[in-house]
C-alpha cells in the first residue's frame, strides 16, 4: 500500500511539475534568465516574426516590451489570442499557461 502511495504522489508530482513548464527551461532558445532571487526574476525575451515557443507557464507577471509586435497566444485549452504591443509599453498580467507564436 504505502509503495502505491509513493508511486501515485511521484505521479502527481510530475503531471503538476510539467503543467507548470517554465519559459526559459523549455525554449532556452528565445528565453534567457537575467535576475532570479526571492523577490523578482527577469527574462529577456527574444523573438523573431515566425518563431514559436512551446507550452510553459508564468506565475502572476509584468512585461515591458522595448519593441513593438503582433503576439498570438494560445492557452491550454486551444483558444488562441493576439496582442499588439507598442515600444516601450508595460502590462500586468494574472498567471498563465500558453504557446507564443
Amino acid at each position: 500500500m504505502k509503495r502505491l502511495i509513493l508511486v501515485v504522489g511521484m505521479s502527481v508530482l510530475a503531471v503538476v511539475m510539467a503543467k507548470a513548464q517554465d519559459p526559459a527551461k523549455v525554449d532556452p532558445q528565445h528565453y534567457k534568465v537575467l535576475l532570479d532571487n526571492e523577490d523578482v526574476r527577469i527574462l529577456d525575451v527574444r523573438q523573431k516574426p515566425g518563431d514559436k515557443s512551446p507550452m510553459h507557464s508564468h506565475p502572476k507577471h509584468a512585461v515591458y516590451w522595448l519593441t513593438g509586435s503582433t503576439l498570438k497566444f494560445t492557452s491550454s485549452d486551444g483558444k488562441t489570442n493576439t496582442r499588439h504591443t507598442w515600444w516601450k509599453s508595460s502590462v500586468k498580467l494574472k498567471a498563465t499557461r500558453s504557446i507564443l507564436s
